[in-house]
């Protein structure tokens, strides 16, 4: 690769930095304070182009590193002069690598000398690799799903990030000891809670320091605007608040919804739209600004069960509802007859303002398309390609897609009748072409990885 050569060095590692990885998934329950980031196929195949961009590849490469058995912690061992220089995220998976495999680790971590976040991904803690990456100079972060040996309270735990904790654990006695050396929590799950009697101690309990986020489980009552708002004043890192299922919700009385859906709910009731779709999780978000304590909504997830035209509505009814939306997840039901054309569902999608991502699930098999003379394969890509490129031109704000589709019912690709196809796409700000990895995996013949 020639060109590469012509490029001053700033602008090369620019190129690469924007390339480098697989867009970030969409913020939801889930998601945790992880800062691991996937190495996108665009950076794997630069590397191995010349040797100038080998060089400019590496501390790409290198940075992330997840070590989740005793085979990769050999491999660590080997390559520890590149990962000295370069590593500054490490995943370990604890609950696949034996002790010999722990002691190795612990023998490396210290040559790390631009290590700064630590995750621990598997419930089982050992004390010694959690002091050693405790003693590291430059960590700052340890995230953990469970707590570690009580035998550690001795010690400083404020580079300790619990990951989430439900009610019922986060004011224990044995949290709220390692909460007193240090450790915050990142996310506290409420569930079976009534709301109006809501224990105090969510306002006043020192084991929430550092709270950033709560998720509200579908057992429990949804959070008012004015509770949500008195907890963001007690909790200034507090900024995002998750309802789950909220299917649930929405069969309650108008009087128990939460009012951030209550304009979006009675709507699609009085445009004979409810029947036709479903709500799985909404995210809400803290307005930005300090002192802010408005919420809005920020992400939804809708399941469409329509066999009609009836997802232009719904679409354009949320667009509506939800003006400060930029999450927005998408499924629709394998069941649904009806197909759409591209240009009614840009024009759709551009109603929404803020949309930075979108999240198609079994969406492309009801896009109407051209017909082609492509094979199987090459044809799937090719609607996503056209899908993805039209809506990045007609979405300006749309800065990367997640599509994930499977077969359904015998449907064929090639010689394959079970396949599922997942892509992770950006966009390119000022050209806006969309581009990224394609994946398609099927239980047949193998197919090929493909671009779009």
């Amino acid at each position: 690769m020639q060109s590469s050569l012509s490029l001053p060095n700033e602008l090369l590692h620019y190129i690469i930095e924007y390339i480098a990885y697989t867009p970030p998934v969409p913020p939801g329950h889930a998601s945790s304070k992880s800062l691991f980031k996937r190495a996108s196929r665009e950076l794997l195949e630069l590397s191995v182009v010349d040797w100038r961009l080998r060089r400019a590849c590496l501390p790409f490469l290198f940075v992330n590193i997840k070590v989740l058995f005793n085979r990769d912690a050999t491999n660590f061992k080997n390559y520890i002069a590149l990962f000295s220089r370069f590593t500054k995220v490490l995943v370990i998976g604890s609950h696949s690598i034996s002790r010999a495999g722990d002691q190795i680790m612990s023998q490396m971590i210290p040559q790390l000398a631009h290590l700064f976040f630590v995750e621990l991904c598997d419930s089982r803690l050992r004390t010694d690799l959690l002091k050693t990456m405790l003693a590291h100079p430059t960590v700052a972060s340890i995230l953990v799903n469970d707590l570690p040996d009580e035998s550690i309270c001795n010690d400083d735990l404020s580079k300790i990030i619990s990951g989430y904790q439900n009610n019922l654990h986060a004011f224990s006695p044995r949290f709220q000891l390692y909460s007193d050396r240090g450790m915050r929590l990142a996310c506290l799950k409420l569930c079976d809670f009534d709301a109006h009697s809501l224990d105090s101690r969510l306002f006043s309990s020192r084991s929430l320091q550092g709270l950033e986020k709560i998720q509200v489980n579908q057992d429990a009552d949804p959070l008012s605007p004015s509770l949500l708002s008195e907890l963001s004043s007690i909790h200034p890192n507090l900024n995002e608040c998750w309802l789950l299922e909220y299917e649930l919700f929405r069969r309650r009385s108008s009087r128990q919804r939460t009012p951030f859906l209550s304009f979006f709910l009675e709507e699609s009731q009085k445009q004979n739209l409810k029947q036709f779709f479903s709500i799985e999780e909404v995210g809400l978000h803290r307005a930005s600004g300090r002192p802010s304590h408005e919420w809005y909504v920020m992400a939804l997830t809708l399941k469409i069960t329509c066999s009609n035209a009836s997802l232009l509505e719904i679409l354009t009814l949320a667009a509506s509802s939800f003006p400060k939306l930029k999450f927005l997840t998408l499924d629709l039901d394998s069941n649904a007859q009806a197909v759409y054309d591209i240009s009614d569902l840009a024009s759709v999608f551009a109603r929404f303002s803020c949309l930075r991502v979108l999240y198609f699930c079994n969406v492309i098999r009801w896009i109407s398309f051209e017909p082609t003379n492509l094979p199987s394969v090459q044809q799937m890509e090719h609607r996503v390609s056209l899908l993805t490129g039209c809506l990045a031109k007609t979405v300006k704000t749309l800065d990367s897609f997640h599509i994930d589709e499977h077969s359904h019912k015998g449907e064929k690709l090639g010689p394959c009748t079970d396949w599922s196809l997942q892509a992770w796409l950006h966009v390119l700000d000022s050209s806006r072409e969309v581009g990224g990895t394609l994946l398609i995996t099927n239980w047949g013949p193998k197919l090929p990885e493909l671009e779009p």
